[in-house]
Protein backbone atom coordinates (compact mmCIF):
# COMPACT_ATOMS: atom_id res chain seq x y z
CA UNK A 1 0.00 0.00 0.00
CA UNK A 2 1.15 3.45 -0.74
CA UNK A 3 0.26 6.69 0.79
CA UNK A 4 0.67 10.14 -0.68
CA UNK A 5 0.92 13.80 0.14
CA UNK A 6 1.74 16.85 -0.95
CA UNK A 7 3.64 17.82 2.52
CA UNK A 8 4.70 14.89 4.86
CA UNK A 9 5.44 15.85 8.43
CA UNK A 10 8.18 13.16 9.13
CA UNK A 11 8.15 14.52 12.87
CA UNK A 12 8.45 17.98 13.84
CA UNK A 13 11.45 19.19 12.95
CA UNK A 14 11.44 17.60 9.29
CA UNK A 15 8.73 18.48 6.80
CA UNK A 16 9.16 17.26 2.99
CA UNK A 17 6.79 17.87 -0.31
CA UNK A 18 5.37 15.94 -2.73
CA UNK A 19 6.38 12.03 -0.86
CA UNK A 20 4.93 9.03 -0.43
CA UNK A 21 5.23 6.59 2.18
CA UNK A 22 5.21 2.58 1.26
CA UNK A 23 3.63 0.73 3.69
CA UNK A 24 3.41 -3.48 3.92
CA UNK A 25 1.90 -5.04 7.10
CA UNK A 26 1.72 -2.78 9.71
CA UNK A 27 5.30 -1.21 8.97
CA UNK A 28 6.40 1.72 6.54
CA UNK A 29 9.09 0.16 4.61
CA UNK A 30 10.05 3.35 2.21
CA UNK A 31 9.93 6.60 1.48
CA UNK A 32 9.93 8.25 -1.61
CA UNK A 33 9.58 11.38 -3.32
CA UNK A 34 7.60 12.44 -6.67
CA UNK A 35 8.56 14.93 -9.24
CA UNK A 36 5.59 18.04 -9.34
CA UNK A 37 2.30 18.03 -7.57
CA UNK A 38 0.69 15.19 -6.31
CA UNK A 39 -2.90 16.77 -6.10
CA UNK A 40 -4.52 19.84 -7.24
CA UNK A 41 -5.70 20.28 -3.52
CA UNK A 42 -2.93 19.90 -1.26
CA UNK A 43 -2.98 17.48 1.53
CA UNK A 44 -0.96 17.18 4.85
CA UNK A 45 0.37 13.60 6.05
CA UNK A 46 1.84 13.54 9.74
CA UNK A 47 2.05 10.95 12.21
CA UNK A 48 -0.95 9.80 14.37
CA UNK A 49 -1.97 11.66 17.35
CA UNK A 50 -1.64 10.85 21.04
CA UNK A 51 -3.26 11.48 24.24
CA UNK A 52 -0.74 10.36 27.22
CA UNK A 53 -3.33 10.55 29.79
CA UNK A 54 -6.95 9.42 30.17
CA UNK A 55 -9.83 7.66 31.38
CA UNK A 56 -11.95 6.01 28.65
CA UNK A 57 -14.81 4.75 31.22
CA UNK A 58 -15.12 8.67 32.82
CA UNK A 59 -16.59 9.47 28.78
CA UNK A 60 -20.11 9.47 29.91
CA UNK A 61 -19.41 11.88 33.12
CA UNK A 62 -17.05 14.20 30.92
CA UNK A 63 -19.49 17.44 31.04
CA UNK A 64 -19.83 17.24 34.76
CA UNK A 65 -16.11 18.91 35.50
CA UNK A 66 -17.55 22.02 34.08
CA UNK A 67 -19.93 22.26 37.70
CA UNK A 68 -17.42 24.52 39.06
CA UNK A 69 -16.21 21.76 41.35
CA UNK A 70 -12.56 21.29 42.69
CA UNK A 71 -11.11 17.74 42.11
CA UNK A 72 -12.19 16.06 45.80
CA UNK A 73 -15.57 17.14 44.88
CA UNK A 74 -16.14 16.14 41.36
CA UNK A 75 -14.30 12.92 42.27
CA UNK A 76 -16.92 12.53 45.34
CA UNK A 77 -20.06 14.08 43.65
CA UNK A 78 -19.50 12.64 40.10
CA UNK A 79 -16.62 10.28 39.73
CA UNK A 80 -16.93 7.73 42.43
CA UNK A 81 -21.17 7.44 41.91
CA UNK A 82 -20.35 6.57 38.25
CA UNK A 83 -17.35 4.53 38.83
CA UNK A 84 -19.59 2.09 41.99
CA UNK A 85 -22.02 1.33 38.73
CA UNK A 86 -18.90 0.75 36.40
CA UNK A 87 -17.67 -1.70 38.77
CA UNK A 88 -21.57 -3.36 39.43
CA UNK A 89 -22.03 -3.63 35.35
CA UNK A 90 -18.23 -3.83 34.26
CA UNK A 91 -19.71 -3.82 30.42
CA UNK A 92 -19.97 -0.74 30.84
CA UNK A 93 -16.47 -0.01 30.63
CA UNK A 94 -16.06 -1.12 27.27
CA UNK A 95 -19.67 0.79 25.95
CA UNK A 96 -17.83 3.72 27.73
CA UNK A 97 -14.54 3.65 25.99
CA UNK A 98 -16.49 2.87 22.35
CA UNK A 99 -18.26 6.15 22.91
CA UNK A 100 -14.94 7.60 23.90
CA UNK A 101 -12.92 6.24 20.94
CA UNK A 102 -14.92 7.52 18.55
CA UNK A 103 -14.45 11.09 19.60
CA UNK A 104 -10.77 10.73 19.91
CA UNK A 105 -10.07 8.46 16.62
CA UNK A 106 -12.28 11.38 14.80
CA UNK A 107 -9.47 13.92 15.92
CA UNK A 108 -6.42 11.92 14.71
CA UNK A 109 -5.48 9.52 17.39
CA UNK A 110 -3.92 6.37 17.35
CA UNK A 111 -2.56 5.75 20.95
CA UNK A 112 -3.84 6.57 24.24
CA UNK A 113 -2.45 5.81 27.86
CA UNK A 114 -5.39 4.81 29.84
CA UNK A 115 -5.89 4.93 33.35
CA UNK A 116 -9.16 2.73 35.34
CA UNK A 117 -10.49 -0.20 36.36
CA UNK A 118 -12.53 -3.15 33.99
CA UNK A 119 -9.46 -2.63 31.87
CA UNK A 120 -9.62 -6.01 29.97
CA UNK A 121 -13.07 -4.23 28.68
CA UNK A 122 -11.60 -1.55 27.81
CA UNK A 123 -9.01 -3.17 26.09
CA UNK A 124 -11.55 -5.03 24.30
CA UNK A 125 -13.08 -1.51 22.61
CA UNK A 126 -9.24 -0.45 22.09
CA UNK A 127 -8.46 -3.45 20.34
CA UNK A 128 -11.92 -3.27 18.26
CA UNK A 129 -11.21 0.13 17.11
CA UNK A 130 -7.46 -0.99 15.57
CA UNK A 131 -5.64 1.58 18.24
CA UNK A 132 -2.78 1.16 20.46
CA UNK A 133 -3.42 1.32 24.52
CA UNK A 134 -1.10 1.59 27.61
CA UNK A 135 -3.12 0.29 30.42
CA UNK A 136 -3.00 0.15 33.95
CA UNK A 137 -5.02 0.28 36.97
CA UNK A 138 -6.17 3.12 39.60
CA UNK A 139 -4.42 1.46 42.67
CA UNK A 140 -5.66 3.02 45.79
CA UNK A 141 -6.15 1.80 49.42
CA UNK A 142 -9.54 2.34 48.99
CA UNK A 143 -12.35 4.28 47.07
CA UNK A 144 -14.04 1.63 44.65
CA UNK A 145 -12.04 -1.08 46.09
CA UNK A 146 -11.99 -2.76 49.58
CA UNK A 147 -7.92 -2.48 49.92
CA UNK A 148 -5.29 -2.26 48.41
CA UNK A 149 -4.13 -5.78 47.65
CA UNK A 150 -7.58 -5.78 45.72
CA UNK A 151 -6.25 -2.73 43.57
CA UNK A 152 -2.46 -4.18 42.93
CA UNK A 153 -4.00 -8.01 41.76
CA UNK A 154 -6.67 -6.34 39.48
CA UNK A 155 -3.35 -4.56 37.68
CA UNK A 156 -1.59 -7.64 38.25
CA UNK A 157 -4.29 -9.80 36.00
CA UNK A 158 -4.19 -7.38 33.54
CA UNK A 159 -0.97 -7.60 32.79
CA UNK A 160 -1.12 -11.57 32.78
CA UNK A 161 -4.50 -10.79 29.79
CA UNK A 162 -2.68 -8.40 27.93
CA UNK A 163 0.84 -10.43 27.89
CA UNK A 164 2.07 -10.53 24.28
CA UNK A 165 -0.33 -8.38 22.43
CA UNK A 166 1.95 -6.37 20.08
CA UNK A 167 -0.41 -3.19 20.51
CA UNK A 168 -0.85 -2.71 24.28
CA UNK A 169 1.56 -1.55 26.74
CA UNK A 170 0.62 -2.50 30.76
CA UNK A 171 1.85 -0.30 33.26
CA UNK A 172 1.31 -0.40 37.46
CA UNK A 173 -0.88 2.77 38.16
CA UNK A 174 -0.50 3.75 41.84
CA UNK A 175 -3.10 6.56 41.54
CA UNK A 176 -2.07 9.47 44.16
CA UNK A 177 -0.30 10.18 46.68
CA UNK A 178 -3.09 10.70 48.73
CA UNK A 179 -5.12 7.73 48.20
CA UNK A 180 -2.01 5.82 49.43
CA UNK A 181 0.93 5.68 51.73
CA UNK A 182 4.12 6.43 50.71
CA UNK A 183 5.47 3.16 51.44
CA UNK A 184 2.64 1.45 49.19
CA UNK A 185 4.27 3.79 46.01
CA UNK A 186 6.72 2.54 47.28
CA UNK A 187 6.27 -1.00 47.11
CA UNK A 188 3.88 -0.58 43.92
CA UNK A 189 7.10 0.84 42.27
CA UNK A 190 9.73 -2.08 43.98
CA UNK A 191 7.20 -4.48 42.05
CA UNK A 192 7.50 -3.09 39.15
CA UNK A 193 11.15 -2.91 38.89
CA UNK A 194 10.65 -7.02 39.74
CA UNK A 195 8.33 -7.39 36.47
CA UNK A 196 9.98 -4.66 34.25
CA UNK A 197 6.70 -2.70 34.05
CA UNK A 198 6.39 0.99 33.66
CA UNK A 199 4.42 3.25 36.00
CA UNK A 200 0.81 5.62 35.67
CA UNK A 201 0.86 7.96 38.75
CA UNK A 202 -0.86 10.99 39.13
CA UNK A 203 1.60 13.11 41.24
CA UNK A 204 1.34 17.42 41.66
CA UNK A 205 -2.40 17.13 40.29
CA UNK A 206 -3.35 19.91 43.01
CA UNK A 207 -1.58 21.74 45.70
CA UNK A 208 -3.54 19.48 48.26
CA UNK A 209 -0.71 16.95 46.94
CA UNK A 210 1.58 18.95 49.06
CA UNK A 211 0.02 20.24 52.09
CA UNK A 212 -0.63 16.49 52.13
CA UNK A 213 2.68 14.83 52.21
CA UNK A 214 3.83 17.73 54.66
CA UNK A 215 1.00 17.03 57.00
CA UNK A 216 0.88 13.04 57.48
CA UNK A 217 4.48 12.26 56.51
CA UNK A 218 6.22 15.32 56.97
CA UNK A 219 7.87 14.88 53.53
CA UNK A 220 7.89 17.40 50.53
CA UNK A 221 7.20 16.45 47.13
CA UNK A 222 11.02 15.79 46.51
CA UNK A 223 10.81 14.06 49.89
CA UNK A 224 8.42 11.84 48.28
CA UNK A 225 9.42 10.97 45.16
CA UNK A 226 13.18 10.15 46.63
CA UNK A 227 11.79 8.25 49.19
CA UNK A 228 9.35 6.22 46.62
CA UNK A 229 12.07 6.06 43.67
CA UNK A 230 9.74 7.29 41.44
CA UNK A 231 11.68 7.25 38.20
CA UNK A 232 13.42 3.78 38.58
CA UNK A 233 10.86 2.40 35.50
CA UNK A 234 9.56 4.50 32.60
CA UNK A 235 7.14 6.93 34.47
CA UNK A 236 3.68 8.44 32.80
CA UNK A 237 3.62 11.18 35.71
CA UNK A 238 -0.20 12.60 34.96
CA UNK A 239 -0.65 16.34 35.59
CA UNK A 240 2.60 17.93 37.73
CA UNK A 241 0.83 20.80 38.16
CA UNK A 242 2.63 21.16 41.84
CA UNK A 243 6.07 19.39 41.97
CA UNK A 244 7.44 22.94 43.46
CA UNK A 245 10.55 21.11 45.08
CA UNK A 246 10.42 17.82 43.21
CA UNK A 247 10.80 19.18 39.53
CA UNK A 248 14.51 18.82 39.55
CA UNK A 249 14.27 15.82 40.73
CA UNK A 250 13.28 14.51 37.82
CA UNK A 251 15.84 15.68 35.65
CA UNK A 252 17.47 12.66 33.73
CA UNK A 253 14.99 10.21 34.05
CA UNK A 254 12.83 8.36 32.11
CA UNK A 255 9.56 10.28 33.39
CA UNK A 256 7.24 12.01 30.91
CA UNK A 257 4.68 14.38 32.39
CA UNK A 258 1.06 14.05 31.01
CA UNK A 259 -0.47 17.56 30.45
CA UNK A 260 -4.35 17.94 30.31
CA UNK A 261 -4.91 21.86 30.21
CA UNK A 262 -8.61 21.72 30.21
CA UNK A 263 -9.37 19.17 33.42
CA UNK A 264 -6.52 21.92 35.48
CA UNK A 265 -8.33 24.59 33.92
CA UNK A 266 -12.40 23.73 34.86
CA UNK A 267 -11.16 21.67 37.88
CA UNK A 268 -9.49 24.73 39.22
CA UNK A 269 -5.91 22.59 39.75
CA UNK A 270 -3.80 25.00 37.60
CA UNK A 271 -1.18 25.14 34.65
CA UNK A 272 1.97 24.38 34.06
CA UNK A 273 4.44 26.83 32.69
CA UNK A 274 5.57 24.34 30.03
CA UNK A 275 8.53 26.25 28.44
CA UNK A 276 10.31 26.29 32.10
CA UNK A 277 9.17 22.57 32.62
CA UNK A 278 10.94 21.28 28.92
CA UNK A 279 13.90 24.24 30.16
CA UNK A 280 14.81 21.59 32.54
CA UNK A 281 14.66 18.59 30.57
CA UNK A 282 11.86 17.60 31.79
CA UNK A 283 9.41 15.95 28.89
CA UNK A 284 5.65 17.07 28.50
CA UNK A 285 2.85 14.96 25.97
CA UNK A 286 -0.61 16.58 25.92
CA UNK A 287 -3.40 14.19 27.65
CA UNK A 288 -7.35 14.16 27.24
CA UNK A 289 -7.87 12.93 30.82
CA UNK A 290 -11.60 14.09 31.31
CA UNK A 291 -12.47 16.73 29.48
CA UNK A 292 -16.18 18.31 27.78
CA UNK A 293 -14.44 16.53 24.58
CA UNK A 294 -12.39 14.02 24.09
CA UNK A 295 -11.28 15.80 20.68
CA UNK A 296 -7.71 15.69 20.85
CA UNK A 297 -7.93 18.93 19.05
CA UNK A 298 -9.94 20.71 21.62
CA UNK A 299 -7.19 19.76 23.90
CA UNK A 300 -4.70 21.05 21.56
CA UNK A 301 -6.48 24.03 21.18
CA UNK A 302 -6.57 25.21 24.66
CA UNK A 303 -2.93 24.42 25.45
CA UNK A 304 -2.42 27.24 23.11
CA UNK A 305 -4.67 29.53 24.37
CA UNK A 306 -3.80 29.01 27.98
CA UNK A 307 0.18 29.01 27.06
CA UNK A 308 -0.13 32.20 25.06
CA UNK A 309 1.66 34.41 27.36
CA UNK A 310 4.83 31.69 27.41
CA UNK A 311 5.55 31.98 23.74
CA UNK A 312 5.64 27.93 23.55
CA UNK A 313 7.63 26.76 20.65
CA UNK A 314 5.32 25.43 18.04
CA UNK A 315 7.81 22.35 17.10
CA UNK A 316 7.31 21.12 20.76
CA UNK A 317 4.00 20.96 20.49
CA UNK A 318 4.09 18.80 17.50
CA UNK A 319 6.51 16.68 19.96
CA UNK A 320 3.89 17.10 22.54
CA UNK A 321 1.26 14.91 20.41
CA UNK A 322 3.10 12.92 18.32
CA UNK A 323 7.23 12.29 19.16
CA UNK A 324 6.65 12.61 22.84
CA UNK A 325 3.41 10.38 23.78
CA UNK A 326 4.65 7.66 21.38
CA UNK A 327 7.84 7.03 22.88
CA UNK A 328 6.48 7.50 26.76
CA UNK A 329 4.05 4.46 26.02
CA UNK A 330 7.32 2.38 24.06
CA UNK A 331 5.14 2.38 20.83
CA UNK A 332 7.90 3.95 18.96
CA UNK A 333 9.37 7.27 17.75
CA UNK A 334 6.54 8.80 16.53
CA UNK A 335 7.61 9.69 13.34
CA UNK A 336 6.88 8.57 9.79
CA UNK A 337 10.28 6.74 8.85
CA UNK A 338 11.31 3.23 7.79
CA UNK A 339 10.36 0.80 10.14
CA UNK A 340 8.07 2.53 12.09
CA UNK A 341 4.42 1.76 12.56
CA UNK A 342 2.17 2.67 10.28
CA UNK A 343 0.15 4.82 12.21
CA UNK A 344 -0.52 8.30 10.21
CA UNK A 345 -2.65 10.66 9.37
CA UNK A 346 -3.78 12.93 6.22
CA UNK A 347 -5.52 16.03 6.85
CA UNK A 348 -7.25 18.24 3.84
CA UNK A 349 -5.64 21.76 4.00
CA UNK A 350 -8.14 25.19 4.09
CA UNK A 351 -7.69 27.61 1.70
CA UNK A 352 -5.29 29.73 3.49
CA UNK A 353 -3.00 26.59 4.24
CA UNK A 354 -3.21 25.64 0.61
CA UNK A 355 -2.24 29.00 -0.87
CA UNK A 356 1.10 28.93 1.18
CA UNK A 357 1.82 25.62 0.05
CA UNK A 358 1.34 26.43 -3.39
CA UNK A 359 2.73 30.05 -3.85
CA UNK A 360 5.61 29.50 -0.69
CA UNK A 361 7.60 25.90 -0.82
CA UNK A 362 10.50 27.98 0.54
CA UNK A 363 7.97 28.23 4.12
CA UNK A 364 7.88 24.62 4.64
CA UNK A 365 11.31 24.24 5.98
CA UNK A 366 10.73 27.20 8.22
CA UNK A 367 9.20 27.19 11.42
CA UNK A 368 6.54 29.68 9.76
CA UNK A 369 4.93 26.33 8.31
CA UNK A 370 5.08 24.77 11.69
CA UNK A 371 3.08 27.65 13.18
CA UNK A 372 0.78 28.08 10.55
CA UNK A 373 0.08 24.02 10.35
CA UNK A 374 0.14 23.81 13.94
CA UNK A 375 -2.48 26.65 14.61
CA UNK A 376 -4.50 25.25 11.33
CA UNK A 377 -4.56 22.04 13.33
CA UNK A 378 -5.98 23.47 16.79
CA UNK A 379 -8.02 25.83 15.02
CA UNK A 380 -10.20 23.73 12.95
CA UNK A 381 -8.84 24.45 9.99
CA UNK A 382 -7.40 20.60 8.49
CA UNK A 383 -10.08 18.04 8.09
CA UNK A 384 -9.66 14.58 8.69
CA UNK A 385 -9.26 13.12 5.41
CA UNK A 386 -7.67 9.55 6.36
CA UNK A 387 -6.22 7.88 10.04
CA UNK A 388 -4.16 4.67 9.40
CA UNK A 389 -3.41 2.37 12.79
CA UNK A 390 -1.01 0.10 12.15
CA UNK A 391 -1.82 0.02 8.22
CA UNK A 392 -5.21 -0.08 8.41
CA UNK A 393 -7.48 2.72 7.67
CA UNK A 394 -9.88 3.18 11.10
CA UNK A 395 -11.40 6.42 9.37
CA UNK A 396 -12.12 8.37 6.63
CA UNK A 397 -13.49 11.63 5.86
CA UNK A 398 -13.21 12.15 9.81
CA UNK A 399 -15.79 9.24 11.31
CA UNK A 400 -14.15 6.46 12.04
CA UNK A 401 -14.63 2.94 9.92
CA UNK A 402 -13.98 0.61 12.72
CA UNK A 403 -16.73 0.25 15.70
CA UNK A 404 -19.68 1.19 13.88
CA UNK A 405 -21.67 -1.51 14.97
CA UNK A 406 -21.13 -1.00 18.34
CA UNK A 407 -22.16 2.86 18.89
CA UNK A 408 -25.63 3.36 18.38
CA UNK A 409 -25.60 0.07 21.62
CA UNK A 410 -23.22 2.18 23.26
CA UNK A 411 -25.19 5.10 23.50
CA UNK A 412 -28.25 3.68 24.91
CA UNK A 413 -26.35 1.25 27.61
CA UNK A 414 -24.74 4.33 28.71
CA UNK A 415 -27.76 6.64 28.67
CA UNK A 416 -29.67 4.22 29.96
CA UNK A 417 -27.18 3.84 33.05
CA UNK A 418 -26.63 7.69 33.62
CA UNK A 419 -30.17 8.44 34.02
CA UNK A 420 -30.83 5.48 36.10
CA UNK A 421 -27.75 6.94 38.27
CA UNK A 422 -29.07 10.47 38.14
CA UNK A 423 -32.56 9.99 38.53
CA UNK A 424 -31.66 8.74 42.28
CA UNK A 425 -30.04 11.79 42.75
CA UNK A 426 -30.42 15.65 43.02
CA UNK A 427 -27.10 16.33 40.87
CA UNK A 428 -27.51 17.62 37.27
CA UNK A 429 -27.24 14.82 34.91
CA UNK A 430 -23.72 15.09 32.91
CA UNK A 431 -24.54 13.24 29.59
Amino acid sequence: MEICSSIVVINPYLVLTNACLKIKGSKITSLSFESGSLEDKPTIMTHGLASLHTHLALYPIRHSITCSYDLDSWVLNFAWPWERILRQEPELSYYSAVLALEELISSGVTAVADMHFNEEHVARAIEEAGIKGDLCTPIMDGGVYDNFEEAIDENLKLARGLYGKTNFMVRLGPCTPRLLTPDQVRYVIDLAIELRLGLHMHVGEVYADSTYLTKYFGLSVRDFLEYVGLGAVDTILAHGIWLLDGLNYLVWKPVVIAHSTRSNILLGSGLIDVKNYRSTGVDIALGVDVAPTYNALDELRAFLYAQKLECTDYFDVLHMITSAPYRSMGFGTGSLTVSEPADVAVWDVSDKLGYLIKSKPYSLLTQFFTYEFVSALAEGELRLKELYAGGKLIARDGEPTVLRSEISRAYRKVSEAISDLYSKSALPEPY
